[in-house]
């Protein structure tokens, strides 16, 4: 899936479970959120939880742009999808 958490970036990401208590799985470079797929499906079953993998700046399906890739702008993605993926699911809430 994909993912627009602000104007200037979308981000791909995968996510398994339904759990209140969400995990993010963080790739190693220069791999993408690909390389999660068993342990995520395994990790939302055994304990119960929502799992997100995304993908990282310069890596898999995330909006590269001028600007320095850096820890800190990664750090900045994953609370932008965390952030944004917990609005969103509000958002289903209330509509149902």
């Amino acid at each position: 899936m994909r993912l627009d958490v602000n104007s200037a970036t979308t981000i791909g990401f995968d996510t398994w479970g339904e759990g209140e208590q969400t995990l993010a799985l963080l790739h190693a470079y220069p791999l993408n959120r690909g390389q999660w797929q068993a342990q995520g499906e395994a990790l939302a079953h055994l304990l119960d939880l929502r799992v997100v993998a995304l993908d990282l700046r310069g890596c898999g399906e995330v909006t590269v742009d001028a600007e320095p890739i850096t820890m800190e702008r990664m750090a900045e993605d994953t609370s932008a999808l965390i952030e944004a993926l917990v609005w969103q699911e509000s958002r289903w809430h209330a509509d149902a």
